[in-house]
């Protein structure tokens, strides 16, 4: 750079004039040494004061446009930032880019088609965009392309983790292919993932919605301690099942244990009471939420509201059968 270089040639001057401290002085030879002195001081001032201009402006440009992004609610608006980005010289920034990918990948309004080509720009994907397009095509209409940047992203040489099979898992589910859900598995306990709990909650998950219930309890089963999510995936496993009177024999047995249920609890719950015409359990529930915070979750009155009319409509059948 020329401003080192001058520096450099400054510093060189300085040190000269400095010898003359050991020679006969003049006042003319300090004015001469003090004059120098200033002019470095000042260029030195110069160069840290630009640095900081251009380092700061940088910055600022990656906050504005990270702005941007958190405040993002559609497509349209994602469209107008990714192309301030490219101005900004942003394209390449993980960080940044990879927000416009997140957007894609798990907003209600994303669209992966647009995620694809934007990812396909970036030079070096990490572990992270690899698994966020997995995790955006596995909710899709097309989920065998999350199988696809998995192949992509091992011929790399890049290392799944509990988010890569977690995705992958649920994309088994949506393919509905029992043979690749087994190899998704196997893949797992090589990795040595199983036990992992994102990935054994995806796992119950996968098998349920293949209605493999026996398995999907298994796995909950060899669980320690299982949290609410395990939870709720064993009860709405058995709800998706038709077993609805073991999910609230599941449902009884978490409160046993001190397990708060939250909203997805009680709307599989309520559920299978609909299912069951269980209007007494129902009734027992509705005093659960009525003692908690969850009474105002607009989804949870719906299913409350839902399951009483199911249970009126079923007593009113099994009346009129009998009659």
């Amino acid at each position: 750079m020329v401003s080192i270089q001058c520096l450099t040639h400054l510093k060189s001057n300085l040190r000269t004039r400095l010898l003359l401290l050991f020679q006969p002085k003049t006042k003319q030879s300090f004015l001469r040494l003090a004059s120098s002195k200033l002019r470095l001081l000042s260029l030195c001032c110069s160069i840290s004061s630009a640095n900081a201009f251009q380092k700061g402006t940088s910055l600022s440009k990656e906050q504005t446009l990270m702005s941007l992004l958190m405040k993002c609610s559609a497509m349209k608006d994602l469209l107008q930032i990714h192309a301030r980005i490219i101005q900004s010289g942003f394209e390449q920034n993980l960080f940044v880019i990879g927000k416009v990918i997140v957007f894609c990948a798990d907003s209600e309004r994303g669209d992966m088609n647009f995620a694809v080509p934007v990812f396909e720009n970036i030079g070096n994907p990490d572990v992270f965009l690899w698994n966020t397009m997995i995790r955006g095509f596995s909710k899709t209409s097309e989920p065998l392309k999350a199988f696809d940047y998995y192949k992509r992203m091992q011929g790399k040489g890049l290392v799944a983790d509990n988010f890569t099979f977690s995705s992958l898992l649920k994309a088994c589910g949506q393919v509905g292919s029992v043979l690749l859900a087994e190899q998704m598995h196997c893949s797992t306990l090589k990795h040595g993932l199983e036990s992992h709990l994102f990935v054994r909650n995806a796992l119950i998950h996968m098998y349920g919605m293949f209605k493999y219930i026996e398995t999907s309890r298994q796995l909950f089963e060899e669980i320690p301690s299982p949290e609410l999510v395990a939870w709720n995936t064993i009860i709405g496993c058995y709800v998706y099942c038709g077993r609805c009177r073991e999910a609230l024999d599941m449902f009884s047995r978490m409160l046993k244990f001190g397990i708060e249920p939250d909203e997805a609890t009680l709307v599989e719950t309520l559920a299978a009471c609909s299912a069951l015409g269980a209007l007494d359990f129902g009734k027992w529930v509705h005093s659960c939420i009525s003692n908690t915070g969850l009474g105002s979750i607009l989804e949870v009155n719906n299913s409350l509201l839902i399951c009483m009319l199911s249970v009126v409509l079923w007593k009113r059948r099994m009346r009129h059968s009998i009659g």
